[in-house]
């Protein structure tokens, strides 16, 4: 990755995504920050914009589209084409807790996963404690981060 933030409204890119494009966009874009895409994270993906009320046919088409974009014009633009679609919408969050969700997908999160979540809450608007609060919420709800206590284990 360069020094330039991936997430830059200004980067140009001749895509232009809708909402779910863009909250697709930034699932990849963490998905492929670790240059490793692991299975997990493409399953979290979907999972999550299903969570969302997307179908599933919408959120795979979404998905389709931002590796496209991906493929034909690389990361910056698709990270510029993501803050166009996410800009004055309500959903800043939602685009914040899926870069968490996919960030912890493998189990842990890589450097290069870490400057993209603080890049997108500064592009995004979403504080620091905020995105701390998100990703306690999200390590609540995976059992892989529970105590040992706290799992459901059969008796």
């Amino acid at each position: 990755m360069t020094g330039k933030p991936l997430f830059d409204p200004t980067t140009p890119s001749s895509a232009s995504l809708s909402l779910w494009e863009g909250i697709a966009a930034v699932g990849v874009l963490m998905m492929t920050a670790d240059e490793d895409t692991a299975p997990e994270e493409e399953d979290q993906l979907v999972e999550f914009l299903v969570q969302q009320g997307v179908p599933v046919a919408t959120a795979q088409a979404a998905i389709h589209k931002a590796l496209q974009v991906l493929a034909q014009e690389g990361m910056a633009p698709l990270g510029g084409a993501a803050c166009r679609a996410l800009a004055d919408t309500k959903q800043a969050e939602v685009a914040m807790r899926l870069a968490v969700r996919i960030a912890l997908a493998d189990g842990f999160v890589l450097i290069e996963e870490n400057t993209l979540l603080i890049d997108l809450i500064h592009v995004l608007g979403v504080s620091e404690s905020r995105l701390e609060q998100i990703i306690q919420e999200e390590l609540q709800q995976d059992e892989r981060f529970r105590p040992l206590g706290e799992l459901d284990l059969p008796h």
